[in-house]
């Protein structure tokens, strides 16, 4: 998010698919289009999807020599290189609750008058880009992040 200002657009496909009282997107395909800190421009993908049955949470970081991929369920981090099988880089990482985390990490700062981690303007950069997907999905076209 703290990197928006480099994104020159993206494009989306949302849908709910889901039977839930609740108006959510519970399927989201994305492509994005951003420059790197060194100016090279850079594409990636965003897939997120809740219907699947099976509980699973990477991400996955592709490079020119290979693979790094960090399983939420895990875990674990793995490496793959273009030629080889994985190699697991740590296994078994102790991952506190995030959400909590970030919670206790914004109550103390306000208790000790320091900026918090994540900042206001980090979380209407996130908003930014959710309603750029809306809008993208919604008109077909590629939308441009401010």
């Amino acid at each position: 998010v703290r990197a928006r200002r480099g994104h020159h657009a993206l494009c989306a496909y949302v849908h709910q698919r889901s039977h839930l009282d609740i108006d959510v997107e519970d399927l989201v395909e994305s492509s994005v289009s951003l420059t790197s800190p060194s100016g090279d421009r850079v594409i990636g993908s965003i897939h997120l999807d809740m219907l699947q049955t099976v509980v699973t949470r990477t991400c996955t970081a592709i490079g020119t020599t290979g693979n790094l991929q960090w399983n939420g369920i895990a875990n674990t981090v793995a490496l793959s290189a273009a030629n080889g099988d994985p190699t697991l880089l740590f296994d078994g990482l102790d991952c506190p609750d995030p959400y909590r985390t970030q919670l206790t990490e914004f109550l103390d700062s306000h208790e000790r008058r320091t900026p918090p981690v994540v900042s206001g303007d980090d979380a209407l950069g996130v908003l930014q880009i959710v309603e750029a997907l809306r809008k993208a999905a919604a008109t077909g076209q590629s939308v441009k992040l401010p």
